[in-house]
């Protein structure tokens, strides 16, 4: 019988088969056996361990080359497996721009924007969820404030990562916010958390922010994506963001918390991280826009609603929203504003919240409709 190592070097060298029968079954073995039965624990500690590293290089190198659609799906999710595994040298390949100009692209963010326009549902979806992968070594890399090697092509390379990272970021966003739409099918919803999971975006700091090429627009408008998706209508969606979330906020020390909850935090994070962010701000001028028009109605047109048809998302904290958002902006004060009039509407939206919610108390008092 031959040795793990032997075997895993087997599978590897069948991921790159010329038959797709053989590659597939390779990828199957991979998927059950390597990371399924054996989980990735029983690959070496290390994360730059050479069985680590020689099947993460294995699947990266056919995943720039893997046509067939039912290879690619195995090749995804064994990828998603393997996970934090993952070194980001392997991910963050820089190469020349057109022209072999000085614009370098990360060839690997390349391969997941070509992913998601294939023909293939779960193509698209896993490679949504594996772009967070991409961005998530990205991160690292820049973070780490230096080239992972001495070498003058790295050294050349790096100079020009902050700018790729920027493009990155901005393109990876916009997917995610596309993805966790409510027209989107629940699959597709579920793969946009996974990709922000795992991009670890939202567990930057500001100093950290900072020093990642000033992506804090990108970094806001993920905290929002979050926002967004712990109010989805899958609980598995809800869930698993807000556990994103509260690790992000108060560390892997507490439990997790639930979806409601997790939203209050959101709002907490952004108005002490970001409160100048006119994302931010935009955010919250628009929840209190609208906050309040509704009058009071009849009893004979409330026992009317008791038969019309809910939103599809009930879900939706709409009113917890316009309420955080009203105790931010009151605490806040108006000077923090950016003026103009979209202040002038916040501020008026807070007053007919207040004038709405006194009204609502009153008629509370009275005699009630439904007995």
């Amino acid at each position: 019988d031959a040795p793990p190592q032997e075997k895993l070097a087997r599978v590897i060298q069948e991921i790159a088969a010329p038959s797709y029968e053989r590659r597939w079954m390779a990828l199957r073995a991979t998927k059950e056996s390597v990371l399924g039965r054996c989980g990735v624990a029983a690959l070496p500690a290390a994360p730059t361990s050479k069985a680590r590293v020689a099947l993460q290089r294995g699947l990266l190198a056919r995943l720039c080359h893997e046509k067939h659609l039912g290879c690619l799906r195995k090749l995804l999710r064994c990828l998603l497996d393997l996970g934090g595994a993952m070194t980001e040298e392997e991910l963050c390949v820089l190469v020349p721009g057109e022209g072999g100009g000085p614009v370098m692209q990360v060839e690997m963010w390349a391969r997941c924007t070509a992913l998601q326009r294939s023909t293939d549902p779960k193509v698209r979806e896993r490679g949504l969820a594996f772009s967070g992968e991409v961005v998530r070594c990205l991160l690292a890399s820049l973070l780490r404030g230096e080239p992972p090697s001495s070498s003058s092509s790295d050294a050349a390379a790096w100079k020009h990562l902050p700018a790729a990272v920027a493009a990155v970021l901005e393109e990876w966003i916009a997917l995610v916010e596309e993805g966790m739409q409510e027209t989107q099918h629940g699959e597709v919803r579920e793969a946009a958390v996974d990709s922000l999971c795992r991009s670890r975006i939202l567990t930057l700091r500001p100093g950290e922010v900072e020093g990642a090429g000033g992506c804090a627009e990108q970094v806001c408008r993920a905290w929002l994506a979050a926002l967004v998706l712990l109010q989805d209508d899958d609980e598995d969606a809800r869930e698993a963001m807000a556990r994103a979330v509260s690790l992000a906020v108060v560390g892997p020390s507490r439990g997790g918390v639930q979806p409601a909850k997790a939203i209050e935090m959101v709002f907490e994070h952004l108005a002490e991280q970001q409160p100048s962010q006119p994302r931010w701000e935009a955010y919250l001028a628009a929840a209190l826009r609208g906050a309040g028009d509704e009058a009071v109605v009849s009893d004979e047109v409330m026992a009317r609603r008791l038969f019309e048809k809910e939103d599809d998302n009930f879900q939706m904290e709409e009113l917890v929203v316009v309420m955080l958002a009203a105790r931010l902006r009151r605490r806040a004060g108006a000077g923090s504003a950016r003026g103009g009039e979209e202040a002038e509407q916040a501020r008026a939206g807070v007053a007919r919240l207040a004038s709405y919610v006194a009204s609502l108390s009153a008629a509370g008092q009275g005699a009630s409709w439904a007995g």
